[in-house]
C-alpha cells in the first residue's frame, strides 16, 4: 500500500540551517525525546552534524509512558554512555537535576578549561527535539521567568532563543525539526503516534492500523476494556485485522455513517488523538530490543516537491 505525505515543510529546513550556524559554539546537545518512543523521536539528521558533541537525553512525557519500558530505555541510553533525565512529574523542580546532568556530561570539557586557567567554564547547550515532543514545555519548566511560546500543535515554536540557565550555562532553544529522512516505516508511524507529524499529511488508515496493531499485541485487554468489546482475536494480530477492531469500536460507540455502516474514519481519528494524548493507558510505542538498524530497514523514501518541501512515500 503506497501513500505520499509532505512532512518536512520549508520553515524546518530554514531552522536546520540556523542550527548549523551555531554548531561551532555548542558544548553539549540536550535532545528532548518522547519517553513513549525514545528512538523514533530522535532527530538523526543531527548525527553527522553533531557527532563529536556530548549528548544529554531528556525523556519527556514519562507520566504517559509504560514505566517498565521506560526503565529499559534509560538503561539503553546509559549503556551507550549518555546521561538521561526523565520527566515524569510535572510538579517536580528539575533545575538542580538538569544542572548536575549538564555538568556530568561536560566534565571533560570543563576540566580542559580549568587546566587553561578558567575558574568557571561556560557551557553552551543546544536544545533540540522533533515537533510536539515536549521541548517548549521543558524550557518553561526550567526557565520560569522567561516567556517561551508553547503550543500543542507540531511546529509552533519559531527561531532560536538564547536563555541563561545560570551564570555558567546558556541554553539555545531551537524550533522543532523533523529528520530530513525517516529511517523506517516504524519510525514514521511512531512519530505520527506522538503527534510529531501533522495528521493531515500522512495516510491515516495505515498509520492508525499499525499503531493499533502494536498496542493490541503488547497491551492485552487495554483496547477491550476501554471500548467494552470482545473481538476474540488471537494475538499477535496483523494490520489487516485492525479493521475488525475499528468496526467493533464504532458499533460500541454507536458511530454510524448510515444505518449499517460503522464510522471507521471517526474511530481512527479518535484513537490517534487518544494515543497521542495518553488518554487510554500508560503505553509505550517501542522497546529497545525492537530497534532495527537504520541501514537495514529503509521503507520511507524522500523526495523534494515543487515547493521545495520534502515529500515522503511509503
Amino acid at each position: 500500500m503506497g501513500a505520499e505525505f509532505n512532512w518536512f515543510p520549508g520553515h524546518m529546513n530554514k531552522a536546520l540551517k540556523e542550527i548549523e550556524k551555531r554548531i561551532p559554539i555548542v558544548d553539549l546537545v540536550i535532545e528532548i525525546v518522547d519517553a513513549r518512543a525514545p528512538y523514533s523521536s530522535q532527530n538523526f539528521t543531527f548525527r553527522k552534524l553533531l557527532k563529536n558533541k556530548p549528548v544529554l537525553y531528556v525523556m519527556s512525557k514519562g507520566d504517559l509512558a509504560d514505566p517498565e519500558i521506560t526503565k529499559q530505555w534509560i538503561e539503553y541510553f546509559k549503556q551507550k554512555g549518555h546521561e538521561v533525565l526523565l520527566l515524569n512529574d510535572k510538579n517536580r523542580n528539575i533545575v538542580k537535576e538538569l544542572i548536575q546532568a549538564i555538568d556530568r556530561t561536560t566534565k571533560a570539557k570543563q576540566e580542559r578549561d580549568r587546566a587553561r586557567g578558567l575558574v568557571n567554564p561556560l557551557i553552551n547547550a543546544l536544545v533540540i527535539g522533533v515537533p510536539n515532543v515536549g521541548k517548549s514545555t521543558f524550557i518553561n519548566r526550567v526557565i520560569k521567568d522567561k516567556n517561551v511560546k508553547v503550543g500543542n500543535k507540531p511546529g509552533v515554536t519559531r527561531g532560536i532563543q538564547t536563555i541563561n540557565l545560570n551564570q555558567r550555562i546558556t541554553l539555545m532553544d531551537t524550533p522543532g525539526v523533523l529528520p530530513a529522512k525517516l529511517e523506517s516505516e516504524a519510525t514514521a508511524t511512531n512519530l505520527c503516534a506522538i503527534n510529531s507529524i501533522r495528521e493531515d499529511v500522512y495516510p491515516k488508515e495505515r498509520v492508525a492500523g499499525r499503531i493499533l496493531t502494536y498496542i493490541f499485541n503488547n497491551y492485552e485487554n487495554v483496547i477491550e476494556q476501554e471500548y467494552k468489546i470482545s473481538p476474540h482475536l488471537q494475538r499477535p494480530i496483523e494490520v489487516l485485522d485492525t479493521y475488525l477492531l475499528f468496526e467493533m469500536i464504532a458499533k460500541s460507540r454507536k458511530w454510524f455513517l448510515a444505518e449499517d455502516m460503522p464510522d471507521v474514519e471517526r474511530v481512527m481519528t479518535t484513537l490517534l488523538r487518544k494515543f497521542a494524548d495518553g488518554e487510554i493507558a500508560r503505553m509505550s510505542f517501542e522497546k529497545p530490543n525492537e530497534i532495527v538498524p537504520e541501514e537495514i530497514e529503509k521503507t520511507v523514501k524522500v523526495k523534494p516537491n515543487d515547493t521545495g518541501d520534502i515529500t515522503s512515500q511509503w
